[in-house]
Order: C-alpha cells, then structure tokens, then sequence
C-alpha cells in the first residue's frame, strides 16, 4: 500500500473523455450489460471470497449481493440518473475524475460509488476500506472485461487511509471526492481536499412497528433478518425498535428470530474489543428488575435482544444488538425524530396509524422505507438526504 500509482488521473481522465460521447441510452445499456455479467456463478464467487475475509455467512452475503444487483438494472439506473438530472437544474456540467473513499462496513458499497461516478461520465477512482478489498477489484475486472471503454475509466487504488504523503498528489488533482467513514475521516478531509468534497457520516437507522401491524413470528423474523444482513454495520441496519405493542413480548418473540437466524446466517466472529462492548451492554439489563427491562442472548456475543420502556434512542453495539422500546405517541415521536436528524439516515415503518405517519412525512430528508425492506434500498436513494449524483452533475472539472 505504498499509495495511489503514478499516472492514474492523466489515464483516467482520457477515459472519460471517451464516455463524453455516448447518450444516456447508451450508457445505460453498456453500464447494465457488464452489470448483467454478474450471474449466478459470478455473485457466489463473490460472496464466498467475502466470507473468506469477512468471516461473515456466505448466505446472509450473497441474499445482500442479490439485492443490490436486483436495484441497481438498467431501469434503477435510468430512474437514479433523470432524478440527478432534474436536481442538478439539467446543468452541463460533469466532473472528469471523481476519487471515491469507500466505507469498510458493508460489503458491495463500490457498487453504487462506481456506477454513480460513470453515470456522471466520469472517470473514478475506487479506494478500497481494509473491510473489503475484494468487491472493488472484482466490479472492476468485470466491467473491464465486458466493456473496455467503461472498464479505462475505473481504477482501483489502495494505500493506508490517512496517509497524508501519499493522498496529498491526488487530492490536489481529481475534480471531486465523495468519502463515507467515520468522525476522524469528517475532521480530517476538508482541510486537505480543494475540490468539491461530499462527506458521508456515520449514521443509524430504526424501526417503527406501529400499532396497525401485527407482531408475529413472520414480521419479527424479517426485522431480525433487516438486522443481521451485513452484520449490522451499515447505515441502513435497524439498531433500535420502537414498537406500539409490548416490548417485552415483542423482544421475546424477537429473541427467537435470532435464534434461528444464527442457524441460517451464522454471525461473524467478534474481536475482543466488540465483544467486550457487548457484555457492558448487556450488564445494564441482566441487573434490571424484571418488570423494568429484560435481556435475551446467546451464552456467546453473537446476538442480543434487550427491551425496556425508556424513551430516546440509545442503542448498543453494531453487532447484532436490538433494543426494543414504546413506540411515542406523536407528539413526543415527532421530538424524538427532530433531535436526532443529524445522526439518523432511515426509520423503517409499518402499521403506523395516521398521526405518526404524518410526522414521518414532515420529515423528507429522512428515508422512510417499509421495516421489511430498510436495507433494499433502490438505487441512488438519499443517503444523508442528498444526491451525491445530482451534485457531482453540478462540478466544474478542472484542467489538465
């Protein structure tokens, strides 16, 4: 990882000159045929080489990989460009080389940051997180392969994050870079970046069971599943469920969901560090009076299940942890929402009777997907309630 290879940008930026040419139809179709080069075998291939680095189930990844090519076909594509196009304003504008930092904590983001670059018609660079080196380099050889135009336009580049020497040469040169990490990636990149930079935070997101929606086996089971798949790290992962019915029978019922999906979709092994923050979460709720709180766990740290009937947010560790609480009545849901909009990116709902969801339609920057579906999203949905493509379609390139 001694950094980015010399000669990437110049190379890079004669590729997107080619794509300059083509219409949107065309892009489309080129840019959905490589994609479509992802069967059957190519996709297991991909999800067992995840879980030979990740740790993770072969099964819970490929359902995950599944779903994101499944969104991401010609027309998720078209409708993720129009909808950057009329946000954009319809502007002439197109960066030739964006830098794309990826996030560890999911497998497949290079997916979208890929396609969201090129449907700019621009070149990009992929910088893979230690979490997931493998899916980059795979898009990549894929696309290369079916397509060779669109494939000069992606590069893969690895060094040590943070890396100021070896970073400083490429940020001062590409047109855009979009970064999605951590509060140390946040502090330290505006600083060093002069062209556009577009940071994606660290976020959560939770669930609402409202009162019109029943809480049986299979509605907890796909709850559980909305928590497990990809572990629970990415942004979209339910960490807490608010829910009109008891919670303590609802974390019950919950409790068996895990049970069976640990089974199916196995967790990951923890690290010591993870661990230890599991077991100081769950001490609060195995010395809590029965009626005030409950813990359901498996005797490792591979789940956990907590229900108590405290208002707020308060969630544990992104390890397959669930805290269960009262759903508000509106008023209070709709404070809840609003003090906490800088660090929520989607409140998946169900059953949700008219009041409460009228308070989720006061609130259009947050996604608000159905809780059986939180982490399908469709393509080029809004993240941090933004469209990184419509504003890449506003960038001036630079020369050179």
């Amino acid at each position: 990882m001694s950094g980015p290879e010399a000669g990437v940008v110049p190379r890079l930026r004669e590729a997107s000159a080619a794509l300059a040419g083509l219409s949107d139809d065309e892009l489309l179709d080129r840019l959905a045929g490589a994609l479509a080069r992802f069967d059957d075998a190519e996709r297991q291939g991909l999800a067992e080489e995840l879980a030979a680095h990740t740790g993770s189930s072969t099964a819970m990844l490929r359902f995950g990989l599944d779903r994101a090519f499944a969104a991401h076909d010609r027309a998720g594509l078209a409708a993720w460009l129009a909808a950057a196009r009329r946000e954009s304003g319809e502007t002439a504008n197109r960066p030739r080389v964006v830098l794309q930092v990826l996030a560890g904590n999911v497998g497949l983001l290079a997916l979208p940051a890929m396609l969201e670059a090129l449907l700019a018609r621009a070149a990009v660079i992929l910088k893979p997180a230690t979490g997931d080196p493998v899916t980059p380099r795979r898009l990549a050889a894929v696309l290369a392969a079916h397509d060779p135009r669109l494939g000069a336009a992606v590069a893969v580049q690895s060094w040590r994050g943070g890396d100021r020497d070896a970073e400083a040469p490429l940020l001062e040169v590409v047109d855009a870079v979009v970064a999605a990490g951590g509060e140390g990636l946040a502090a330290d990149l505006p600083g060093r970046v002069t062209s556009p930079l577009l940071l994606r935070g660290p976020r959560v997101s939770i669930g609402l069971l409202g009162p019109e929606a029943g809480a049986g086996p299979d509605r907890l089971d796909a709850v559980v599943r909305e928590t497990v798949l990809w572990e629970q790290r990415g942004c979209l992962s339910p960490v807490v469920l608010l829910t009109a019915h008891d919670p303590a029978a609802v974390a019950e019922g919950l409790a068996a969901g895990f049970r069976r999906y640990e089974t199916r979709w196995p967790a990951a092994p923890r690290d010591e560090g993870t661990a230890r923050e599991v077991r100081g979460f769950r001490a609060r709720y195995e010395m809590a009076e029965p009626k005030v709180a409950g813990l359901h766990a498996d005797d490792s740290t591979a789940w956990t299940v907590v229900w108590d009937r405290e208002p707020g947010l308060t969630h544990g560790p992104a390890a397959r942890v669930l805290r269960v609480a009262p759903l508000p009545e509106p008023g209070a849901l709709a404070e809840c929402l609003q003090a906490n909009r800088d660090r929520l990116q989607a409140v998946g709902h169900v059953g949700l009777d008219a009041p409460r969801r009228s308070v989720l339609d006061e609130e259009p920057d947050l996604h608000r997907p159905p809780l059986d579906r939180i982490q399908d999203p469709p393509a080029g949905w809004r993240a941090d309630g933004r469209s990184a493509l419509a504003e890449l379609l506003r960038v001036e390139p630079t020369e050179g």
